[in-house]
């Protein structure tokens, strides 16, 4: 720990904990919220695109072929922007579903982002793709238990899903 200029938490418990191990070079990341209701604030944000970060890991896999066969079927002409190394893997073809692949500037992609969505099956602890989407002032939506050990509050910073239908609802809700 103390070979990073900087460690990222992500709550004042893992401070605490590390404080008390003489760690001392942390940082918080403030979890934001919104004016109003998530679905209120989507009808005024500029922001464009819905997108889904993963890399190819087996997690990532599961969690996207679960969105293609269970959710994606369900949305009506609304578009998924899919970027990482998770394009690299052969999916079936959908039209709404456009792969961007590797970039190197995510700060931009997060720009652009109305929302992101994590369609996780199995939590893998701390879900970068969720981070990255608080650190970035984007809203998440993603299954339930992917929302664990983080400070989502749901209709607030997040929509939180326990089922394919809902997770479809919120996304077409946007």
């Amino acid at each position: 720990y103390n070979l990073a200029d900087e460690i990222i938490c992500i709550n004042n418990v893992d401070i605490k904990f590390l404080n008390e191990h003489g760690i001392f070079n942390t940082k918080l990341i403030n979890y934001y919220t919104v004016d109003s209701s998530f679905v209120k604030y989507f009808g005024n944000n500029y922001r464009k695109q819905i997108i889904f970060v993963g890399s190819n890991g087996i997690c990532n896999i599961q969690g996207w072929m679960y969105f293609l066969k269970h959710i994606n079927t369900k949305l009506k002409n609304i578009n998924v922007h899919v970027y990482g190394t998770i394009c690299n893997v052969k999916f079936d073809l959908a039209e709404n579903i456009i792969y961007h692949g590797y970039v190197e500037d995510i700060k931009s992609v997060y720009k652009n982002a109305l929302c992101s969505i994590c369609p996780l099956l199995i939590n893998t602890g701390v879900n970068i793709k969720v981070i990255e989407s608080i650190q970035f002032k984007v809203p998440v939506i993603c299954m339930e238990h992917v929302s664990s050990g983080t400070n989502l509050i749901d209709m607030n910073n997040s929509k939180i899903c326990s089922t394919a239908d809902e997770f479809s609802k919120a996304v077409q809700d946007i």
